[in-house]
């Protein structure tokens, strides 16, 4: 079985890919990795078997694209055995353990144990009771008890602890009567429903923590740093305040600092959200896990490892509410409240006719059991159809909370824009040259250079249909744009600040420019041998659906819509009246983006935030409703609650319709088991009503809600959405 690679993020000297064989089988990470650290040219690799991810750092000037398939050519998984780590030292899948507790098959059977052992006990019980007939002698019967011991273990749990009688005493109670009255096969039946719930409620706990060592991955890197004159090579967490550290073109920043020495073009979107590379001149700030694109820093480090910006946010995201992100469906509350009056219910039955049976009678009817069963089953039929849909919704909390979403928070690059930068206009100035003359020169002057804007710069020129010439025979980094010789002509690309080194006067198209350039565009000033002749401005382009799911989100009662990013305000305006989104913050780093989502629910709103990247994952973690598309970073997707998994935004409308329609059925799964229990509670209390009938009541009710609440499952196409008759 060869490896299916899955590439995820790639920048020069980093790539992140996915080999989904690594969540089956963790030796697999061991194998890769030996195989990728034999290869020349490879710096570093890091696995998560969790995450099923790979990291690669590579050198640039050695290995000019990473090529996953290309490096792992052959890799036969067929040969990695399952639960066998293999040593690094020969890689040669001998099985030598390396003390991590995966040289041992077991280590995988406990911990699929401990994820899924209660609905692995449950489903057995219930197989084995119904086999027998509900017969079957000590055996069956200690089998069923093993099953429902979770429920009188939480309902000790909860006396002890909380001085309280939950909705499990009543679960509890209610399978103990059925239990002595020799019903079995309810009695499991009933355990296997509650652990289904129960298993819903652990699993869609917040795992976030799995992507926080991607978040500052680069803590297991080197640094070089100035030691007098001399340039030392230490580990990055061995780095303090006062080291002065060198940071070259390619190479991430691994601590926050000024810079003291140098400058560069720094691509810090992943922590601030900006769209496009900031200039880094001496005196300025930089900040951990940014990247250097073009020229050399040297900084003089403020703060380091978990002291840094990102640190911080690894901090905040480990404090992050994760047990408020569990199931608080509408069951727990509601049957809660119904423990006691229907105690006080039967025993005053008892007290007034002294029957037993009438006051076993209401207690098997207990409300709580189909109610309790409704909810999670209508919210795993609607997670699964959702799913099928193209939306992952991680909990029945997630619908019912994004059913009720009032405000909605949006990152901008990435999330409303497609987040790759596109020219916008070309503006010729001088020398004959026009917008195609203009356009061929930079592109070929960019030809070579691996970053954004000069993809930008040659798609648009393919576009045009303009040939690019090949014949560069001299280019050179300059740290904020590109000197070249292409055709026998000196061309420049780049910014004023190139244009003013150059010596390449600008100062008389600066108004004209201005009047012309939009606040989100950012100019490119291109000059031929030593004269400026145009000027191409890009910018991010809008998702081309975004504008209408604005609108389709208004439509269903969303009162207020935020635009939260870390560009620069110019852009954050024009991106807001595009949309005609009337409120926007720009400049945020993430904590600040926490405080915006921290205010509005003090205000007492339900707040959905949609964002992509690191700098959003704290937000994410912290919202009502977290909600990641599908090419987000790996910290963005784990803090998400809601994943659209097509990049289109259009999802999210769709996933808002059908979470309404979760809440709604289960309320009319409510009904379904409220109206006959009522009943029945009637009855039993006035004697019309015996043991035998009202467990046929009970078990009969949470039946038929159990199945009104698979309704989403039964639709007759996959496309169709879920409604509610």
């Amino acid at each position: 079985m060869e490896a299916v690679v899955q590439v995820a993020h790639a920048i020069p000297g980093r790539v992140r890919f996915h080999i989904p064989q690594m969540k089956r089988n963790p030796a697999v990470g061991e194998h890769v990795t030996d195989i990728l650290m034999s290869r020349k040219g490879v710096k570093y690799v890091r696995t998560s078997a969790d995450c099923a991810s790979v990291v690669v750092g590579y050198d640039t000037s050695i290995i000019k694209t990473f090529v996953p398939e290309k490096y792992l050519k052959g890799l036969d998984l067929s040969q990695v055995p399952e639960g066998v780590a293999i040593s690094r030292k020969n890689g040669n899948g001998n099985g030598n353990g390396n003390g991590n507790g995966r040289d041992h098959p077991q280590s995988w059977f406990k911990q699929t144990f401990a994820k899924y052992g209660s609905l692995i006990v449950t489903s057995t019980a219930l197989a084995v009771s119904a086999a027998f007939g509900g017969a079957g002698g000590l055996g069956v019967s200690a089998l069923v008890a093993v099953a429902a011991a979770p429920v009188f273990l939480r309902t000790g749990r909860t006396i002890v602890t909380q001085k309280r009688l939950g909705v499990d005493f009543l679960d509890a109670l209610s399978i103990s009567i059925m239990g002595l009255q020799g019903n079995l096969i309810t009695s499991a039946f009933m355990a296997w429903l509650i652990s289904i719930g129960e298993h819903i409620r652990h699993e869609t706990a917040r795992r976030s923590q799995m992507a926080i060592a991607d978040l500052l991955a680069f803590n297991t890197e080197v640094a070089w740093v100035l030691k007098g004159n001399r340039r030392v090579k230490v580990p990055v967490n061995s780095l303090t305040p006062g080291d002065q550290v060198i940071v070259s073109a390619g190479r991430i920043i691994p601590v926050d600092g000024r810079v003291i020495s140098g400058w560069s073009a720094v691509d810090q979107k992943s922590l601030t959200g900006e769209s496009g590379l900031v200039e880094k001149n001496v005196g300025e700030e930089v900040f951990a896990g940014s990247l250097s694109v073009d020229g050399e820093l040297i900084i003089d480090t403020t703060a380091a490892g978990g002291y840094t910006r990102a640190g911080r946010i690894v901090e905040m995201l480990k404090n992050a509410p994760v047990n408020d992100t569990r199931i608080e469906d509408h069951a727990a509350h509601f049957a809660d409240r119904l423990v006691i009056p229907t105690l006080l219910g039967a025993g005053t039955v008892y007290a007034l006719t002294r029957n037993i049976g009438r006051m076993l009678a209401m207690l098997i009817v207990d409300f709580g059991t189909g109610i309790r069963v409704a909810a999670p089953t209508t919210f795993l039929a609607y997670i699964t159809h959702a799913a099928k849909n193209n939306i992952v919704i991680k909990s029945g909390r997630a619908f019912e909370k994004l059913a009720s979403v009032d405000t909605v928070v949006f990152d901008k690059t990435g999330t409303l824009t497609v987040g790759q930068p596109s020219v916008k206009q070309i503006i010729p100035l001088a020398g004959g040259y026009t917008d195609r003359g203009i356009i061929r020169m930079a592109a070929a002057a960019e030809s070579t250079v691996n970053h954004p804007v000069a993809a930008a710069l040659t798609g648009k020129a393919r576009e045009m249909g303009v040939a690019i010439p090949r014949n560069v025979e001299f280019r050179l980094k300059v740290g904020l744009g590109v000197s070249a010789r292409v055709t026998e002509k000196n061309v420049l690309v780049g910014s004023k600040r190139l244009m003013a080194d150059e010596g390449v006067h600008i100062s008389d198209v600066r108004e004209m420019i201005k009047k012309s350039v939009n606040g989100d565009q950012s100019p490119l000033y291109v000059a031929v041998d030593g004269a400026l002749v145009g000027v191409v401005t890009y910018a991010d382009s809008l998702r081309p659906e975004s504008a209408d799911v604005i609108l389709a989100l208004r439509s269903l009662g969303v009162k207020k819509i935020i635009i939260a990013t870390g560009d620069r305000e110019e852009v954050a305006e024009a991106t807001s009246k595009a949309l005609n989104v009337h409120t926007f913050v720009s400049e945020v780093f993430p904590e600040d983006k926490y405080k915006i989502i921290d205010d509005l629910q003090r205000q007492g709103r339900t707040v959905a935030v949609v964002g992509d990247g690191i700098n959003d994952s704290l937000a994410l973690a912290h919202a009502d409703v977290a909600i990641a598309l599908s090419d987000a970073t790996d910290a963005a997707k784990e803090a998400a609650d809601v994943l659209l998994m097509k990049n289109d935004l259009n999802l999210l409308v769709d996933g808002m319709q059908m979470a309404r329609g979760a809440v709604k059925l289960v309320r009319q799964s409510y009904g379904i088991v409220a109206v006959p229990n009522a009943l029945a509670m009637g009855l039993a209390a006035s004697g019309l009503l015996g043991p035998g009938g009202a467990t046929l009541v009970n078990n009969g009710s949470t039946v038929a809600a159990g199945l009104n609440s698979l309704r989403p499952l039964m639709r007759t196409s996959s496309g169709e959405q879920s409604t509610v008759a």
